[in-house]
């Protein structure tokens, strides 16, 4: 969720919780420990950042941000 496109819409404050869903979503993949590195790729101020978080957990891994400005 992107605060350009739920900008005005109801459910708006929800994107904060959106950016803890992809941490726990980035830290739960790499938690198998069956990647020798990973690529995260973002389009959005919330998912990037995200991203980040998840991937912090897991400074052993060789891991590139990729993003995408639209």
């Amino acid at each position: 969720m992107c605060d350009g496109v739920t900008q005005g819409e109801a459910g708006m404050d929800l994107s904060l919780f959106s950016r803890d869903v992809i941490a726990l979503s980035t830290a739960i993949g790499l938690s198998h420990n069956m990647f020798d590195s990973a690529l995260c790729l973002g389009i959005c101020d919330k998912i990037v950042p995200g991203e980040l978080i998840g991937a912090l957990k897991f400074g052993h891994l060789p891991i590139i941000f990729v993003q995408v400005d639209l």
